[in-house]
């Protein structure tokens, strides 16, 4: 139907549209009403297409919470945008009528031709991407397609594709932002940042390609791969006769909970010969809080081969401080978020203050995230925080500037 009514479009040099449906909630449908959505939404999606369409819209189901609706001979752009609110309208009476109290969330995704894509396939794409920003919206929302939303998703499909082979082939890289004792001002510690410049891309954001690997599943191999390349890194500074200091690395949720997580990272430490103390391994409240009885469970086993672990991120996310008292980590990190306030809010110093004599009192060290003023410093200082992290001190080096560190052993001003 798609490719006759593009063809036809084209001869008569008029548009058409897709429009992409989503139905959510079908499992709660199923679990609270005991009877099946599929009885209720698609059997008579006949009576969805009387109430909302046109004799001559075309309707189809995609998947059991999909549909497609075809606009032919579309004059105006604005009509699809009409026929969605129309759709939208009509399939909360629909579901009413059916005598369900509850919301079905609805959601929308526009493409048209020859506006959006030339083809019968990139218009459904186009549709698609349109509907995923719609549903990251919110429900019951609707969205036409874009071109800034159909180059995100360009760019999301080449960092899937290319994120595999440049784990393979080592085309990431490592810098490593120092750490700082509050006191001395010296060289204590470190962070291992991953990067990654694509030959098309550029330096892609790490916050980005990080996204992508968890949404593809490939979020453990980047983090065995980062693990490895710090191991390595430690062994040759041993080599070289630097001083050892600890590397953090940071370890998604997903991989920090896997079953062999610490059989491999212990393989990883006696495969270069260093010793355990000199990784650190960083995973955010958040994920730890996922699972707290599997959290706990890698922390006894990681703690058991002398591998220390830091709760990142402390106050960004749950912050319950019953599960501090329960996970027992070596180290807390401030977010940043609060120690950005430590100048002006006395109510965030006195969190912060709190923060750091509760961490003391479990017998944990306290690292400030994003210490980036002299006076924060000070207060940091004050309040007994063991070290700080931030671009104040040090920007994340390259390796051979963060070995002349090393060899300097004197605090490095950004």
């Amino acid at each position: 139907w798609l490719d006759q009514t593009i063809a036809h479009a084209r001869l008569s040099e008029t548009s058409c549209a897709v429009l992409l449906i989503h139905i959510a909630d079908f499992r709660e449908v199923d679990e609270v009403f005991e009877v099946r959505a599929d009885d209720i939404l698609a059997q008579d999606a006949g009576a969805l297409a009387q109430a909302a369409l046109e004799p001559h819209h075309f309707l189809a189901r995609l998947a059991r919470d999909e549909f497609a609706v075809g606009v032919p001979e579309l004059v105006q752009h604005s009509r699809a945008h009409e026929l969605g609110a129309r759709v939208l309208g009509s399939l909360s009476e629909f579901v009413a009528a059916r005598g369900l109290q509850m919301q079905i969330g609805v959601n929308i995704g526009i493409a048209i031709y020859p506006r959006d894509a030339a083809t019968s396939e990139s218009l459904m794409h186009a549709a698609r991407v349109s509907l995923s920003e719609a549903r990251e919206s919110g429900s019951n929302q609707m969205r036409v397609f874009n071109s800034a939303a159909g180059e995100r998703a360009r760019r999301m499909r080449v960092i899937r594709r290319d994120l595999w082979p440049a784990i393979q082939d080592d085309a990431l890289s490592l810098v490593y932002q120092p750490k700082y004792d509050v006191k001395t001002r010296g060289v204590v510690g470190a962070e291992a940042l991953c990067r990654w410049r694509h030959p098309t891309l550029g330096a892609i954001n790490p916050a980005e390609f990080i996204m992508v690997a968890e949404q593809s599943g490939q979020i453990d191999k980047l983090d065995d791969w980062v693990i490895s390349q710090v191991c390595a890194q430690v062994r040759a500074w041993q080599d070289a006769g630097l001083p050892v200091v600890p590397v953090a690395i940071n370890v998604s949720g997903l991989r920090f909970a896997s079953r062999n997580f610490a059989q491999y990272l212990l393989e990883q430490i006696h495969q270069h010969d260093i010793p355990p103390s000199a990784i650190t391994l960083e995973i955010t409240e958040t994920a730890a809080m996922k699972d707290i009885g599997k959290s706990m469970e890698t922390l006894a086993d990681l703690q058991s081969l002398g591998i220390h672990v830091a709760l990142d991120d402390f106050g960004s996310g749950y912050s319950s401080l019953g599960y501090l008292k329960r996970l027992r980590v070596g180290t807390l990190k401030i977010d940043r978020t609060l120690i950005g306030g430590l100048d002006a809010d006395l109510q965030g110093r006195a969190i912060v203050g709190s923060m750091v004599a509760l961490a003391h009192e479990l017998r944990m060290k306290v690292v400030a995230e994003g210490g980036e003023s002299a006076s924060q410093l000070d207060i940091l200082h004050a309040m007994g925080c063991d070290e700080v992290q931030g671009y104040l001190m040090a920007m994340p080096l390259e390796v051979p500037a963060f070995v002349d560190l090393l060899h300097s052993a004197r605090p490095l001003r950004a």
